[in-house]
């Protein structure tokens, strides 16, 4: 039997932080980001799901679902979006031969994913779904705008009220933040659809969703803004800037599925709401991610992705 290493720190789960997990690894009672407890195993892959073979069996239908902590995230591993697609598409098929494998590691990003997109493909998928935006956004691209800003953008969001009442103004226009992202980060995401075509395997790309900001209360709209500042955008950055720049992405990876034919999963556009489901401004709640999962399943089954 193989063994299993029980942990007991974040960093003891990492061979290499946010890129590679250690395999047959178990953490019991992990508070993540959210304050709430999950329970960890890493498998014989490094990922956190269940152990299987690369090897798959006869009619078996594989989907590598690849992203961050927005993929791997769950209090269980049997209740992360990965899996609780399987146990959807194995319902309504009335079978149980699709196999969906959470890729997801937590600090993840386009670049990151470039680099581990062979090991993906080892795992003989027939398809590949990406979820990711918020780590190349928040830890990638604003860093690079905050500190390359004109010395009259420093100085002007020195001022906490302009920081916070003017704050798209203190960034990038639409037009640098696209090509920005485009330059870099849809690359990445082309390289990895390029190199799966070469080996016949599609790949869906999803829009990422957000908290709904027109239906936030004034509470709401203040945690978000908190949660920008104090977590993903830094001192210098709004929640409202976070969407902007989110929007931007979304509409890059729509342009990037029409213009190489790749399939466009609309989540932003279909997981609406506020923080009943989003505990920050990416991470869900529970009914979070089975609305996630529900509605990847509803598009794989309505566009006859999946027989």
């Amino acid at each position: 039997a193989t063994e299993v290493v029980d942990v007991t720190l974040e960093k003891e789960l990492w061979r290499e932080p946010h890129f590679l997990y250690k395999k047959h690894v178990r953490r019991k009672d992990h508070v993540n980001v959210l304050g709430l407890t999950e329970n960890f195993y890493i498998n014989n892959h490094g990922f956190r799901d269940a152990d299987f073979s690369v090897e798959k069996g006869e009619g078996v239908f594989r989907i590598v679902c690849v992203g961050a902590s927005t993929t791997e995230e769950g209090p269980t591993n049997d209740l992360t979006y990965p899996s609780i697609l399987e146990a959807m598409l194995n319902r309504h098929f009335d079978t149980n031969r699709f196999e969906v494998i959470n890729c997801g590691l937590s600090g993840m990003n386009a670049l990151k994913h470039r680099v581990r997109s062979a090991d993906y493909l080892a795992l003989d998928p027939d398809l590949i779904i990406i979820y990711n935006a918020v780590n190349d956004i928040c830890h990638d691209l604003f860093p690079i705008w905050v500190k390359d800003a004109s010395p009259c953008i420093k100085q002007l969001r020195e001022s906490t009220f302009i920081n916070h009442y003017l704050n798209g103004m203190l960034l990038p226009n639409g037009d640098e933040m696209r090509t920005l992202i485009e330059q870099n980060k849809m690359a990445d995401l082309r390289f990895i659809a390029d190199r799966a075509k070469r080996q016949n395997v599609p790949v869906a790309l999803c829009s990422f969703a957000a908290p709904d900001i027109k239906h936030l209360s004034t509470d709401e709209r203040n945690y978000y803004d908190y949660c920008t500042y104090k977590e993903w955008g830094g001192q210098y950055v709004m929640f409202t800037s976070y969407l902007r720049a989110l929007e931007t992405y979304n509409n890059a990876i729509r342009d990037l599925c029409s213009k190489d034919k790749l399939l466009y999963i609309p989540v932003a556009e279909e997981l609406r709401g506020g923080a009943e489901i989003f505990g920050d401004i990416c991470h869900l709640r529970n009914p979070g991610i089975e609305a996630k999962a529900k509605l990847i399943a509803d598009f794989l089954i309505e566009k006859e992705v999946v027989k």
